[in-house]
């Protein structure tokens, strides 16, 4: 159909609304579903004869009023010309997310910006950045693009799954955390704060199948970034702590304190002062140590283990009757930051030469 000027939108649609009525030969008052200022609002029809407003019936909100009850079985309907409904297709790409509800339910698949997201009703999954959806059982995925985010060793995958990798389900089901974090033989999960990256567990690939293990790393910029390995659990279950404080000494020269020693075997952490013989706790717990050593002469071979000071583990030996005789103690002492332990004399008598002297201790937890 042709048009003078503009032509209207495609899709374009405006009507008056109808409201048909049941009567019953007895009723004059009928609710309007749309309200009306006036009569004049409305055109009435009764057995499809139009009503003449006013006259034939009144009206006002949603109230209108007949001067006589229809009859039972005519056909009685109003046009309410007051209310016009508008209906119009949009052009494609102009609805804003300003004029969307911000409850928005959607029943069927969605997808932004082809594989940026994607949201799989039938397979209950979310999709985020990923090309090729294989794993139909994760339940939700993250994958960088081609090549990592900023490339090479920085890619990070993210896999959460309601299947365990034998595809079990119900009770059976485990859910997995997978991250890609760092090179080619590392996965795991990185916890971070504000501040940056704080530490993670990952998976250790390694060269071979007997090298794999599962690691705990603490510090540094990133995961096996100039960070800390705190704990490794190999492929036969033994876990090991190599940052775990401990240390183990000789000592091969007379002396009244336990210092300057001819052999130092274990020093982790560097926290026994191998000059002074003063081992001071970088971190509040339970210690292990253990001294002994070869009485110099003969008489009561008095030693101790001293805690900021004070002797609080100790050996007595009263009966030497010559140099040589050999005394031993150990324990177990709850230390504080920077608490300091030394080994050393409480009688007379020092350690001899010969070489049998040891002083040692570890952090139990």
């Amino acid at each position: 159909m042709p048009f003078i000027g503009t032509t209207p939108t495609q899709g374009f649609v405006s009507s008056f609304p109808k409201q048909s009525f049941t009567p019953n030969g007895s009723t004059t008052v009928f609710t309007l579903t749309n309200p009306v200022a006036s009569a004049n609002d409305l055109e009435v029809f009764v057995g499809n004869v139009r009503q003449e407003p006013t006259t034939a019936y009144t009206a006002a909100g949603t109230t209108l009023t007949m001067s006589e009850a229809p009859d039972t079985g005519l056909n009685f309907y109003v046009i309410n010309k007051s209310f016009a409904q508008v209906t119009t297709t949009p052009p494609d790409g102009s609805v804003s997310s300003a004029k969307l509800d911000t409850n928005i339910a959607v029943s069927g698949d969605l997808t932004v910006d082809t594989n940026t997201l994607i949201a799989d009703a039938s397979a209950d999954t979310v999709f985020v950045n990923r090309t090729t959806q294989t794993k139909n059982t994760d339940a939700f995925v993250v994958s960088a693009p081609a090549g990592g985010v900023g490339g090479g060793n920085n890619r990070v995958d993210m896999t959460i799954t309601a299947e365990d990798l034998t595809g079990d389900s119900g009770t059976s089901a485990n859910a997995f955390v997978t991250t890609k974090a760092k090179g080619a033989y590392y996965s795991g999960l990185e916890m971070s704060s504000n501040s940056g990256h704080v530490g993670g567990w990952i998976g250790n690939y390694g060269a071979s199948a007997s090298a794999r293990a599962l690691e705990a790393r603490v510090g540094g910029t990133g995961i096996n970034a100039s960070d800390v390995g705190a704990m490794k659990i190999d492929v036969n279950g033994v876990i090991t702590t190599p940052a775990q404080p401990m240390f183990s000494l000789r000592n091969t020269s007379n002396a009244d304190e336990f210092k300057g020693p001819s052999g130092t075997y274990a020093n982790v952490g560097s926290h026994m002062n191998t000059t002074t013989g003063v081992f001071t706790a970088p971190v509040a717990g339970n210690y292990f140590f253990f001294g002994g050593g070869q009485a110099a002469t003969s008489g009561a071979f008095y030693w101790g283990i001293y805690k900021n000071g004070g002797m609080v583990l100790e050996f007595y030996h009263a009966g030497a009757a010559q140099y040589g005789g050999h005394s031993s103690v150990a324990g177990i002492l709850t230390l504080a930051v920077n608490d300091t332990v030394q080994f050393k004399k409480a009688g007379s008598i020092q350690i001899n030469t010969g070489g049998q002297n040891h002083f040692s201790g570890f952090l139990i937890g």
